[in-house]
């Protein structure tokens, strides 16, 4: 069992969603939610607790679930395709310890591997998704942040700018690949990088011509947050691991920033949401339990 997700039913989601949000002025991101959050969720490597990582079904949860973003790893086949894998090599089907190096097969090679029944039954048959199938999914639904593992710049530029998706994504690299992406994309297409507090501030992310900065949670403060939404920079937490949890969504909110990174989703929405509802104007009953995310009548569902 890959865990459990508190569910909030979609009538509470809109009073979160009715807050007045504080998004930076600066690149012209997509608003998959409208009215806008204060903040917007980007969960890492999709769904993945829901289902595969970096698979359909992972960014589709996404989607269904109302969030904003997904981060998606990059890499690069022998014959050259950008596709969503987060580790160098591939496990073949339900056998963990047989592996395919991605940057050592094709496409074609990659994509007959079994992504989902290790996971769980239900996801028997996933396959590999590249680059522009995973564009394709996320169109006018769902934007997408790039932690490019190994890429071609020049290509990745090309590929966003041919699917229509330099509104809906972020490309986040090492600086000399990111100066690369921007003199392919001729700027159209919002940078990233790390900061943190011993680099220049906020001059750092002018020089690199950043659109977002990702910032680890335990570094983040309202008056970093504000030193960047000045010159119009957005923020970005990474809030995994031990950050993954209400201390630090509470930091990472109560400092304005833009995007939250989480592999929690649906615990952080819920968690946001009952800090500004204290008294439920009504009550749910879930059928079955928390089906959507346990096994039906199973003690994690309830």
């Amino acid at each position: 069992m890959h865990g459990f997700r508190v569910m909030v039913p979609r009538f509470y989601l809109a009073l979160l969603v009715g807050a007045t949000a504080s998004a930076a002025p600066g690149f012209p991101f997509f608003e998959p939610v409208q009215p806008p959050r204060p903040f917007q969720v980007m969960a890492h490597r999709g769904e993945a607790g829901q289902a595969p990582e970096n698979t359909r079904p992972a960014l589709k949860r996404c989607v269904e679930d109302g969030l904003e973003w997904a981060e998606v790893d990059v890499r690069l086949t022998r014959d050259g395709a950008h596709v969503l894998a987060h580790g160098e090599r591939l496990a073949a089907g339900t056998n963990a310890t047989a592996t395919l190096a991605v940057s050592e097969h094709t496409l074609a090679e990659l994509q007959q591997l079994d992504l989902g029944s290790a996971f769980a039954a239900r996801y028997a048959g996933e396959r590999l998704l590249s680059l522009p199938e995973g564009f394709g999914l996320a169109k006018g639904t769902l934007n997408l942040c790039l932690d490019c593992k190994a890429v071609v710049p020049e290509q990745l530029a090309q590929e966003i700018l041919a699917a229509g998706m330099e509104n809906q994504v972020i490309v986040y690299a090492s600086l000399d690949q990111l100066q690369r992406v921007q003199a392919a994309a001729g700027g159209r297409v919002a940078l990233m990088a790390k900061w943190h507090p011993a680099f220049a501030l906020p001059a750092w992310a002018q020089t690199n011509r950043l659109a977002v900065v990702e910032i680890d949670a335990n570094e983040i403060t309202p008056a970093v947050t504000r030193s960047f939404h000045r010159l119009g920079v957005k923020v970005q937490t990474k809030n995994l691991g031990d950050w993954d949890r209400a201390e630090f969504w509470d930091r990472a909110i109560a400092a304005g920033v833009d995007f939250i990174q989480t592999d929690l989703p649906e615990e952080l929405l819920a968690h946001a949401l009952w800090q500004r509802v204290k008294r439920r104007p009504v009550q749910f009953s879930l059928h079955r339990g928390a089906g959507r995310y346990s096994p039906e009548n199973t003690l994690p569902a309830f």
